[in-house]
């Protein structure tokens, strides 16, 4: 049996095994509860025929007329990236969300792009909890202040109790300022002992992982049933038995999940169906609709200013902007390159964050750029051996086969890899000018701060000297823009610079 295999299992004698715990409650008590389950959905601005906030406010308010208790729970992902959000670090975010009021949202990855401090103000603007339990802050000896580590809600005759953790690879992605994450699995379980002390019916954890990373992390999770989300893979909401619920590649779409919760004096059972509703199917709500258009009319003027064209497509989609080499990527090392006349650039698919295309002839605005480039990376120049230089690259192709955000994009040199080959050994040619590089050699490397500082695994990175203060240059989305507003029409092309081997 395989290990995803043993986890169904495990859930269902989870379920037997604590609904036989249950005491002091009274005999043959049912209830249907109605689950909204979103995650992502960190922009407002938003392109054609796509379902935003308002329109999931439509559909919550349409449920709530029921009868029937509706629980509204958030995945996380939806303070960065976002354009405005690059503004406020998410505060507009909160501010709709309190127009929704779910009941719990759980932090993932990249809702800790601003780092801890700003989470924290975020948590006190909002009107609703924030949730998670495998983050450890040293400043507070338990979770960044304003996040709870589980909730304990009502829902009609039930208790429902709420658990949340963030995938631990936060800290290598984003790069907290003291966070450490805790085990995810010890963690859980402390959690939902303390929420069936409280008299918990059924605990439900919410995660942003995949059900293979879910795999990795956890064994046998104590808990009932468990709300996946990814923002990769194919789009749609897959269900496992009663237990498990899976939305991937979603921004525009909501899981409904209907439970019918039964409850003798010795346990508690439920059966569940579920399915994917589209929020475009639904009105906007007039006044959060109204409210949204204020944010974005307040930058309009900057955000639909139009900067220049490109002659060739573009697709920045996650697939391709983290599996291989990338014409826009490719346009973006070239600019860092070109301004500040260095040997080579680096950058790293994930910062990509538009996930869209443009065919040739489009025209390109300050907000497609910003889209793009949505997080607060400064630029760097550092002095770099060839050694490090190859460590690097490796650590960029280490994961490619999971489309991590470390992909590297480069410029000023040509690089040959083997993708089927092991992590750490794929790059088989490295050359600059059409010769090798030299391991011993220095060269001059221009790159964004979050990578310096060792993201996304390129730790190498750390200890090279850096020729440029952070402080004394722009941000990366800004001389990406200069570059095109100088050009009036660019015509980004793949040439092979990044160039995958197949045996």
């Amino acid at each position: 049996m395989n290990k995803l295999a043993l986890s169904f299992t495990f859930f269902l004698f989870t379920i037997g095994f604590f609904s036989t715990s249950t005491v002091n409650v009274a005999a043959g008590i049912e209830e249907n509860v109605t689950i909204v389950f979103t995650s992502g959905m960190a922009e407002i601005h938003l392109d054609h025929n796509q379902g935003g906030y308002a329109h999931l406010k439509s559909l919550l308010t349409t449920l709530r007329t029921h009868d029937d208790p509706v629980l509204f729970l958030h995945g996380g992902e939806v303070l960065s990236p976002g354009v405005l959000s690059t503004i406020d670090k998410g505060a507009h975010m909160i501010s709709i969300l309190n127009e929704l009021s779910p009941d719990a949202l759980s932090l993932s990855k990249s809702d800790l792009a601003h780092h801890e401090d700003a989470l924290s103000l975020r948590t006190y603007e909002a009107g609703f909890p924030l949730i998670n339990c495998n983050i450890y802050d040293p400043l507070t000896k338990g979770s960044i202040e304003g996040v709870f580590p589980h909730l304990l809600v009502q829902a009609g005759e039930f208790k429902i109790g709420l658990l949340s953790v963030v995938d631990p690879e936060v800290i290598a992605d984003y790069l907290p300022q003291r966070i450490t994450t805790r085990d995810s699995d010890k963690a859980v379980a402390e959690n939902a002992r303390q929420l069936r002390q409280k008299g918990a019916d059924i605990v439900i954890l919410m995660a942003g992982l995949s059900i293979d990373t879910f795999n990795t992390y956890f064994t046998s999770p104590p808990v009932d049933m468990v709300l996946l989300s990814q923002a990769t893979g194919e789009k749609g909401l897959t269900q496992q038995g009663n237990s498990l619920f899976e939305l991937k590649g979603v921004k525009d779409a909501a899981a409904i999940i209907n439970l019918h919760l039964m409850k003798t004096d010795t346990e508690t059972h439920w059966t569940g169906t579920s399915r994917l509703v589209q929020l475009m199917d639904y009105s906007a709500d007039p006044d959060l609709d109204k409210k949204i258009a204020s944010y974005l009319h307040q930058h309009s003027d900057i955000l639909g200013q139009v900067i220049g064209m490109t002659r060739t497509p573009l697709d920045t989609r996650r697939k391709s902007i983290r599996t291989g080499e990338n014409a826009f990527a490719n346009f973006t090392t070239d600019s860092l390159r070109d301004f500040f006349q260095s040997d080579i650039a680096l950058f790293n698919g994930g910062g990509f964050r538009a996930d869209r295309e443009y065919p040739s002839g489009s025209q390109l605005t300050v907000g497609d750029i910003q889209k793009e480039l949505p997080f607060h990376n400064k630029i760097v120049n550092l002095r770099v051996s060839g050694k490090m230089l190859k460590a690097s690259l490796e650590n960029g192709l280490s994961r490619i086969n999971e489309a991590k955000g470390r992909f590297p994009h480069v410029s000023g040199i040509r690089v040959e890899y083997n993708p089927a080959a092991p992590p750490l050994e794929r790059v088989t040619s490295i050359k600059i000018i059409d010769q090798p590089i030299d391991p011993e050699k220095l060269y001059t490397l221009t790159t964004v701060d979050f990578l310096a500082d060792g993201g996304d695994g390129y730790t190498v990175l750390k200890k090279a000297e850096r020729i440029v203060k952070i402080n004394e240059t722009k941000l990366l989305w800004e001389y990406v823009k200069n570059q095109i507003v100088v050009k009036g029409a660019i015509s980004p092309e793949i040439d092979g610079r990044m160039k995958a081997l197949h045996p």
